[in-house]
């Protein structure tokens, strides 16, 4: 199954800074919503609290008070992995916008082993669907915000995880268009 997938974090550096929220949004094979979606806020570790980069809650708008009150990583993984066992035994195949930015998050929340039993190798990313776009010529921007305004798509959920994977979904989809065109 296809997941538009997008995270919200602490800052910018899977390493160091944490997953603070998820939003994995269900397709179908034509790219349409399926009703499937898991979105959840992620308590920070004590250690992610100090680390959390101002630039970060500039972007999404996350409050920590909000965060205080947030499910903790273990309650988040454990639920969404309910949430997977219910919906597929398939491995979920990745859509994102510079997905390599969120799957670092991701694998780190989940663990190497456990991301790598939920996920598919196989994505899909409108980041590098544009840019190979661009190579061949298209005058594209890159970035989400700026390809949504290309296309006339309403940026107003911008910086949620819910908001940036059905923003990506609506990215990719007109991106996918052009290919059909050629």
């Amino acid at each position: 199954m296809i997941f538009a997938i997008d995270t919200e974090t602490t800052g910018l550096h899977a390493s160091r800074h944490e997953c603070i929220e998820i939003a994995l949004v269900g397709l179908n094979s034509d790219l349409s919503l399926n009703g499937h979606e898991y979105v959840s806020r992620i308590r920070p570790s004590e250690m992610g609290f100090k680390l959390m980069q101002p630039e970060a809650f500039n972007v999404n708008k996350i409050t920590k008070e909000e965060l205080m009150v947030a499910p903790n990583a273990a309650q988040v993984r454990r639920s969404l992995l309910e949430w997977k066992s219910e919906i597929t035994g398939e491995k979920i195949e990745p859509l994102g916008h510079n997905y390599l930015f969120d799957k670092g998050f991701i694998a780190n929340f989940l663990g190497e082993d456990l991301y790598s039993e939920m996920f598919d190798y196989h994505v899909r990313d409108s980041c590098i669907l544009a840019q190979c776009l661009k190579d061949i010529g298209y005058k594209l921007p890159i970035g989400l915000k700026k390809l949504a305004v290309h296309f006339g798509i309403s940026t107003e959920a911008l910086h949620s995880a819910r908001g940036d994977a059905l923003l990506t979904v609506e990215v990719y989809k007109r991106l996918v268009g052009l290919i059909k065109l050629v």
